[in-house]
Parts: C-alpha cells; sequence; structure tokens
C-alpha cells in the first residue's frame, strides 16, 4: 500500500509513526525541530489520515506497509520514532527487521498484553458500519451513543472519508 507521508528537512532518516486514529498531522509541530538535523518521514498509516483505506487492519500488514514504503523511498535503514500504536508496529518491525532500524524510539506503549477493551474498541471501530451515514454530524451523533467526550469523536471524525 503506498502511503501519504510528509517530509522535512535533511540529513539522516527519521520515520515517524502516529498512534491509532492519528495522522502526520499530529507530528508537524515537533517535526520542525526534528528536521534540523533529520530528513523527517512523516506517515500516515493505512486506514488513518490521507492514506488509502484498506481491508486488513493488522499490525502485520503496517510492517509491511513501512517496508515498503522505505524501499520505494530507498532508504536503507532509519531512526523510528512510534508512538502509541506507532510504537507497536515500530517494535515489532524493529524484531522483524532488525537491519532497517539504526535506533528505535517508542513514545506511550510498552511490550506487554493488552486488555480486551482495548481491542474491543478498536474491533468496534472496524466493524462500524458507516455506509449509510450522510454526514459528519450523523456519524458524531451515533458515535457519542459510545463515546462521551467530544474530543474523542472528532479525533475518530477525522479519519473518516466518503469513498
Amino acid at each position: 500500500m503506498r502511503l501519504f507521508y510528509r517530509k522535512k528537512g535533511t540529513g539522516p532518516p527519521l520515520i515517524i509513526i502516529h498512534g491509532l486514529l492519528g495522522s502526520s498531522d499530529n507530528w508537524l509541530t515537533l517535526s520542525k525541530a526534528f528536521a534540523k538535523d533529520f530528513s523527517v518521514y512523516m506517515i500516515d498509516l493505512r486506514n488513518h489520515g490521507r492514506s488509502p483505506h484498506g481491508e486488513e487492519f493488522t499490525v502485520n500488514a503496517m510492517m509491511e506497509d513501512l517496508l515498503e514504503f522505505m524501499k520505494d523511498k530507498q532508504l536503507d535503514s532509519a531512526v523510528i520514532l512510534g508512538h502509541s500504536l506507532g510504537g507497536w508496529i515500530a517494535m515489532n518491525f524493529a524484531v522483524r527487521y532488525p537491519e532497517k532500524v539504526n535506533k528505535l524510539i517508542v513514545e506511550d506503549f510498552a511490550p506487554k498484553e493488552y486488555r480486551d477493551d482495548l481491542i474491543g474498541f478498536m474491533r468496534w471501530l472496524l466493524n462500524w458500519d458507516i455506509s449509510s451515514i450522510k454526514s459528519l454530524r450523523e456519524a458524531d451523533q451515533q458515535l457519542a451513543e459510545i463515546f462521551k467526550d467530544a474530543a474523542v469523536r472528532d479525533f475518530i471524525l477525522k479519519n473518516l472519508r466518503r469513498k
């Protein structure tokens, strides 16, 4: 899958992988500082931001997307920074492809078993039937039945797109 990305700076490559329901937008401010020393690649994971949406939504699929991205950009190796879900992907990527990772930075994720409610939340989102939704307002109303916090709903809504 060809991922959307933003690039800033010059120097050794630094690839930033955002968290669940995030996008490259989350890293625009910090990337300015990193760009003083690195070529910063901020990717949008599949089913996030401006990247294509696909049926498969697994860590393995996202690791393969990252590998394809690096091949496409002719990056033999890079510093990989992953936040939350991005950290999960980055750690697994480093284990599977250690030669591709110069340094690994993981933010807000630990190598441990995760609660069933987090997995349930992800499954609910993946199974949410949005085909009949006519507007973001209608989507927000459906989400409000499950998520009381408007900021959480806004974060989810940011990733909705019409086909």
